[in-house]
């Protein structure tokens, strides 16, 4: 056997299998859509009772707060008769929509006011009269008012509050006293209107000064005759 022979018999080829393994892609989870909550208006909120009770007292100083503003609203003048009245009807509206604001977490005062911005930057809010009449009727519709009432112990101390209040101021403003003033102020005013604006200066009165004897030469000298007599009259 030759020696190139015997090196082939000797040499053994291997080859090593490699263990594979089969994978797979995983499966995709399916996606769940996130329950998208909508939010409630404050009208949805009233009608379906989905609101909490935030307290069962309301604060003195809470009380006070509402009984002022109240009474602020519920007052005005009779342009006609010059005299304060209240209004009963505009007194109970701003009553119960206080009261369910202060003790639920109803944003009535949020939805029913105006914020005003005058030209020096200074921010006030306004009654919106349609909006509080709109939320008043859907609190007495679905009885929201009425389960304050019963749950909250000082709402009926509130009410008796308003009413002396509102007695009290209207005394104040239609008193004689009150009355007088008031009226002595309006003519004073236009007292002070009159110096102010409508009075000559000195300019202008020179130049009436000066007018003046044209103005008595063109009078008829038997009624300066008389304005004579008059004069010499009132001064005996």
């Amino acid at each position: 056997m030759s020696e190139k022979e015997q090196v082939k018999k000797k040499t053994v080829t291997t080859t090593k299998k490699v263990a594979t393994t089969k994978t797979t892609k995983p499966k995709a989870k399916p996606r769940v859509k996130k329950a998208v909550t909508k939010k409630l208006t404050l009208q949805e909120k009233i009608k379906t009772g989905n609101f909490k009770m935030l307290e069962s007292y309301i604060p003195f100083l809470d009380q006070r707060t509402i009984v002022s503003s109240v009474a602020n609203i519920c007052i005005g003048k009779n342009e006609y008769s010059d005299i304060w009245e209240c209004d009963p009807l505009l007194r109970d509206l701003m009553l119960k929509l206080s009261i369910v604001d202060e003790v639920t977490d109803l944003d009535i005062s949020g939805y029913t006011y105006d914020e005003i911005t005058n030209d020096d930057g200074e921010t006030t809010y306004n009654i919106n009269l349609d909006k509080a009449c709109e939320i008043y009727d859907l609190i007495e519709e679905n009885g929201v008012y009425e389960n304050v009432h019963k749950d909250v112990k000082s709402v009926g101390v509130i009410g008796a509050y308003v009413e002396s209040v509102v007695n009290m101021q209207l005394e104040q403003l239609n008193s004689l006293s009150h009355v007088v003033d008031r009226h002595l102020k309006v003519v004073v005013d236009s007292l002070t209107d009159f110096v102010e604006n409508r009075l000559p200066d000195e300019k202008g009165l020179k130049s009436i000064l000066d007018k003046l004897p044209q103005v008595l030469n063109k009078i008829d000298k038997n009624k300066m005759e008389l304005l004579s007599k008059v004069l010499g009259q009132n001064k005996k």
